[in-house]
């Protein structure tokens, strides 16, 4: 009876040598703390004055909805939700239109260190229905 307690005690012994093993192993994984996206500064926000083109488009999941313009070659432009023009346009979801403003374009990272692409927002001065 000595000899299976004997077995029993170096398998646990074993099974608890993998568990402590393990754990040493994985825990580096989650000790990684995730960076925040890093915010443009102004010198990498590029304005400009332009006319798009494109179809007026809800995205996104209620309540987090963007309204964007998106051209032929399906470039975004998102329309700014300060302006007026964002009431108006918002009617006309799915409607080409013609759209006049300056636009502000930044470069998106995700960390310090990871590109995302670019994130263009217009400020719309001349659209339909505008006086």
């Amino acid at each position: 009876m000595a000899s299976w307690h004997s077995a029993d005690s170096r398998y646990f012994a074993f099974i608890l040598l993998c568990l402590i093993c393990a754990n040493q192993a994985l825990f580096p994984l989650g000790a990684r703390e995730a960076r925040a996206p890093r915010e443009p500064n102004k010198d990498e926000i590029r304005e400009y004055q332009a006319v798009i083109i494109g179809v007026i488009r809800l995205v996104g999941n209620e309540p987090f909805t963007t309204l964007v313009i998106t051209t032929a070659d399906e470039t975004d432009y998102i329309i700014s939700e300060t302006t007026e023009a964002r009431r108006i346009l918002h009617d006309m979801q799915g409607m080409r239109v013609k759209v006049e403003g300056r636009v502000e374009e930044s470069d998106v990272f995700a960390g310090e260190d990871k590109y995302l692409g670019k994130t263009r927002v217009i400020f719309p001065e001349k659209y339909p229905g505008s006086p």
